[in-house]
């Protein structure tokens, strides 16, 4: 089992099931999460193992992980780049490595960086699909 620090109070999560994160979804019982004890920050592991996949976040955290996945993943979703072509993008947008480029491993800001980046990508490529549209 590994040892997984909270980031924001430094004191070692605890490996506890679906259960303890979400009562009311028991699809999820059989799936592990560490969670820090103290402040609520929690995190979801590998399938089928305990290998956490990213960094605890509290709930604020949670919400910007989602909105920056819900904009970056239709920049590949919708085939305007392979994913792995929209992760090297993004990597250089952020000035950092492609094998850092993990959303489950951002903060805060890293997030408002994905959101803002992805919306004026999909926004210009939206742009040019409305002018290319109207000289045909």
């Amino acid at each position: 089992m590994s040892k997984v620090k909270c980031q924001y109070c430094n004191l070692l999560a605890k490996l506890v099931d679906g259960s303890v994160i979400y009562p009311h979804l028991p699809a999820l019982k059989s799936k592990y999460f560490y969670l820090c004890k103290n402040c609520g920050a929690y995190c979801g592991c590998h399938p089928n193992s305990t290998r956490v996949l990213g960094t605890l976040a509290d709930k604020t955290l949670r919400t910007l992980r989602k909105m920056a996945h819900s904009y970056f993943d239709k920049i590949w979703q919708s085939n305007r780049m392979s994913r792995r072509a929209a992760y090297s993008w993004l990597a250089y947008q952020m000035k950092i490595n492609v094998k850092d480029t993990h959303i489950s491993w951002f903060n805060d800001e890293q997030c408002k960086m994905v959101i803002d980046l992805s919306k004026r990508y999909l926004d210009k490529e939206s742009k040019r699909s409305t002018k290319n549209q109207q000289t045909k």
